[in-house]
């Protein structure tokens, strides 16, 4: 049986205390992990590691959103990685999963520009899941030998999408985080 209620392309922002919080978090476990190993975060052989938390809309409701990531720098400036995101505090319950790559430039300087491409599977309590893609660029700025902040845009589109059904198919946002190397 068809669903009827119109659903909206779920969006993330990361927005109040909470987002303040994770970075505060995050970047006191950088500097932390900049004394346990001094690794350049964009060389061969490096692993990455994120956590994020903030609110997101999705189906017409406002999520928290907690997520962690892992990547492989398979190559210099060449990640190979994998997010994980929790969304929470209304129904139905979602959960994503996104393997990505994504290439960095990394013999520019101060700065070091990104882009790269995804995939997400989005796991929905009681719905259908669904499948998206997507680009992304933007910025890192490394700021210690293995962390670096980052701001970027994303562009999202969901696949086999219904536009009777999803009031949006596709979505462009922004990003920012934190890579730290360990």
């Amino acid at each position: 049986m068809a669903n009827t209620k119109a659903v909206q392309f779920a969006t993330r922002r990361r927005d109040g205390s909470m987002w303040l919080a994770a970075m505060a978090l995050i970047i006191a476990a950088a500097g932390w992990c900049s004394h346990a190993r001094a690794a350049e975060p964009f060389d061969r052989g490096s692993v990455s590691g994120s956590l994020y938390l903030g609110s997101g809309s999705a189906l017409g409701n406002t999520y928290t959103t907690f997520g962690a990531g892992v990547g492989y720098m398979v190559s210099e400036g060449l990640m190979a990685g994998i997010n994980g995101e929790l969304w929470f505090g209304d129904d139905p319950k979602l959960q994503k999963l996104t393997p990505e790559i994504r290439y960095i430039f990394t013999h520019v300087n101060p700065v070091k520009p990104y882009v790269g491409g995804f995939f997400t599977r989005t796991f929905y309590e009681g719905l259908d899941d669904r499948n998206s893609y997507g680009v992304r660029g933007g910025i890192y700025f490394p700021f210690s030998t293995n962390a670096a902040l980052s701001a970027g845009l994303v562009y999202e589109k969901i696949m086999d999408c219904d536009k009777s059904v999803y009031h949006d198919c596709s979505q462009v946002y922004p990003e920012a985080g934190l890579l730290v190397s360990f």
